[in-house]
């Protein structure tokens, strides 16, 4: 009797613990069990159930366009098409519409010094490289946001990278142009002031960001 009470107990003991780790792994659900690196975002209260409908946007100089609908009145974005990049290059992006996508503001926060100085320099950077191109912002994006560790060196190295931007053994950008940009943004960033910072969209693809008004 002792014997199966002993058992009964440890297997509800076992299940009580599983539970417990279930319940966890989903209460972290959301932005930060899906990109760990998000730090000191700010929910965007009038922007948590919006609509986003993304495609390709090379063809005006972003890596993505989307258009946003569903947000309420607010003075940091409105509704409408906005140029967006990804933070994430090993994660692929969904175009079409998605429901249910959350809006995050990077305003005042240190942590993303590096990417709002480059967002807020992007004009500039265009009269200083005429033969700049959407690809090497977006190479200096993953280069200066701390995702995870990357490096221009590195690219031939990685599994799946995004052809675009490598192909048959060469790189589909201008090197020396993106290191200028990235060596900038690194010397720069820590004493910028900025007229307008990356809002995080959070999304069932990889992690985009767009910028304020």
């Amino acid at each position: 009797m002792h014997h199966y009470t002993a058992n009964a107990l440890s297997i509800i003991a076992l299940f009580f613990i599983l539970f417990i780790s279930s319940c966890e792994q989903y209460s972290n659900s959301g932005i930060e069990e899906s990109v760990a690196f998000i730090e000191s975002t700010t929910p965007i209260a009038e922007a948590q159930n919006v609509t986003m409908d993304l495609r390709s946007g090379v063809n005006s100089f972003a890596l993505h366009l989307i258009e946003l609908s569903n947000i309420g009145p607010n003075s940091i974005i409105k509704n409408g098409v906005k140029k967006s990049w990804c933070i994430e290059w090993d994660v692929n992006s969904i175009n079409g519409i998605q429901q249910n996508v959350k809006l995050h503001s990077t305003e005042g926060q240190a942590y993303w010094n590096k990417l709002n100085y480059l967002l807020n320099r992007i004009d500039i950077y265009k009269q200083a490289y005429p033969e700049l191109s959407y690809k090497e912002i977006q190479i200096a994006i993953w280069s200066v946001v701390d995702n995870k560790p990357f490096s221009i060196d590195d690219i031939p190295e990685y599994q799946n990278f995004p052809s675009t931007f490598y192909k048959d053994e060469e790189f589909q950008f201008n090197v020396s142009t993106a290191r200028e940009i990235i060596e900038d943004i690194r010397s720069s960033a820590d004493n910028g002031t900025f007229d307008k910072f990356a809002i995080v969209v959070e999304n069932e693809g990889q992690i985009i960001v767009t910028t304020s008004e």
